[in-house]
């Protein structure tokens, strides 16, 4: 391990950390490098490293979506998977979902390890083509002045009917979206 403890709290030997730099983290040395809150799902330094204070909070938001960063060893990983290797000792098998789909929200109760299928489900962002209403899964239909709603399920897109409100559509997504899609949490 690059770790040691010391006299005065932990040491780092820079020789085993270049070797160590080329490998995932495991959790033990996780929970020597960081502190986790599962309440808040925010990671805290345990020790000073590269000019970080013990304490300080750890990594930085990724522009675009938010998720927040945390950079261990010259690799960056992305803060929600480190959650899940420390509190279960083993890395996700498959995506880590945000169950609120908040990527910030980092806290245990919030996060799950799903397939990529299962996590596309949990989307609950509006299209932002111009056919697509502000209500999720309204579809305008020009050609007949009318709404439509469809879904994608196994590969296969299920039409929902036509209607004549965009909030009628938007019902009948959610609905099925509920029944329908497993990694739901509307």
């Amino acid at each position: 391990s690059f770790l040691s403890m010391g006299k005065g709290g932990f040491r780092v030997n820079l020789m085993n950390w270049r070797r160590f730099v080329r490998q995932l983290i495991s959790a033990d040395e996780l929970r020597a490098l960081l502190s986790y809150d599962p309440l808040t799902g925010i990671f805290r330094w345990r020790v000073p490293v590269n000019g970080r204070k013990v304490n300080s909070i750890a990594g930085t938001p990724k522009i675009g979506d938010g998720r927040n960063l945390i950079t261990l060893n010259k690799k960056r990983y992305i803060a929600a998977r480190l959650a899940w290797l420390y509190m279960t000792g083993s890395w996700p098998e498959n995506e880590i979902d945000h169950k609120d789909t908040d990527p910030k929200n980092d806290s245990w109760e919030n996060l799950r390890d799903v397939p990529h299928r299962v996590n596309m489900q949990n989307v609950r962002r509006v299209s932002r083509a111009k056919k697509h209403s502000k209500l999720l899964g309204a579809i305008f239909q020009a050609k007949e002045n009318r709404w439509s709603a469809r879904i994608r399920v196994n590969g296969q897109t299920i039409s929902l009917g036509r209607f004549d409100t965009e909030e009628a559509a938007s019902a009948a997504y959610v609905a099925a979206k509920r029944k329908m899609h497993e990694g739901c949490t509307l």
